[in-house]
């Protein structure tokens, strides 16, 4: 038997929690704020518009400011002031836009679950009691994740319901649960870790929600919103989706 023989290698185990986010398509052309002038901008710390603006952000959010990606690691809603990681290559400007990427579903409890299966369907004759070809018949691609976020916007999202179904009016929210003409389609991004050190992205073109929700008001369990969505073929991507392993996490 040869010396130094390596039987498996440690680098490609896996271990770590994931981040789940979404875009609606087209999302990425949507302008949703100018830089103000003040506080005076810096590379990791600028203001949107306060309150109807900021509070279309959250923490982990990704947000582009002159073509750089940045994910938003703090947010006060009622001044505006974003602060942003990494930096950017030089600060903005006022009157810069910033473009929302990617929107963060927030905490999970549990895994994010990752689902591929192709089917394959055996040909047979009459003259063989073996399969002398194959097709394939099926292909299946999608996520399962329990958001631990039990928010309106993740309501909506799980239930297939578009966010223009969500209201406020004198301070409070209201998600009307009626069912929608079209189906929801949305792309979703999940960033983890990958084998050998490297960040891993996994990318759907077209994901759509297919839950059932069970809300249950615990005094001591979490609120859990069982997201599941399944992929679509995206004829412009020629594909249902991607994963990357590389020094970065890819947005775009």
């Amino acid at each position: 038997m040869p010396t130094n023989t390596t039987l498996f290698t440690a680098d490609k185990i896996i271990v770590g929690a994931g981040n789940i986010r979404v875009k609606n398509p087209g999302f990425q052309t949507t302008k949703l704020s100018d830089v103000n002038a003040a506080p005076a901008p810096t590379t990791t710390v600028f203001a949107v518009t306060p309150t109807t603006d900021a509070e279309k952000l959250r923490l982990g959010d990704i947000i582009q400011v002159n073509a750089q990606q940045v994910q938003v690691v703090g947010l006060n809603t009622s001044t505006g002031v974003v602060t942003v990681s990494p930096a950017l290559s030089a600060p903005p400007v006022a009157g810069d836009d910033v473009f929302l990427l990617w929107k963060n579903l927030g905490a999970t409890d549990g895994d994010i679950e990752f689902t591929g299966q192709i089917t394959v369907t055996e040909q047979y004759v009459d003259q063989s009691p073996y399969p002398i070809s194959s097709v394939i018949t099926k292909g299946e691609l999608g996520l399962n994740a329990p958001l631990a976020d039990m928010d309106l916007r993740n309501l909506a999202l799980a239930l297939g319901l578009p966010e223009t179904a969500i209201s406020s009016s004198g301070g409070v929210d209201t998600l009307l649960i009626a069912t929608p003409d079209t189906v929801r389609e949305d792309e979703f991004l999940v960033t983890g870790l990958g084998p050998s050190g490297k960040l891993r992205t996994l990318r759907l073109f077209r994901g759509v929600t297919s839950s059932q929700v069970s809300a249950k008001l615990s005094k001591t369990n979490k609120q859990i919103v069982p997201l599941k969505v399944m992929s679509l073929l995206d004829s412009n991507q020629g594909g249902l989706g991607t994963i990357k392993d590389g020094s970065a996490f890819v947005y775009v």
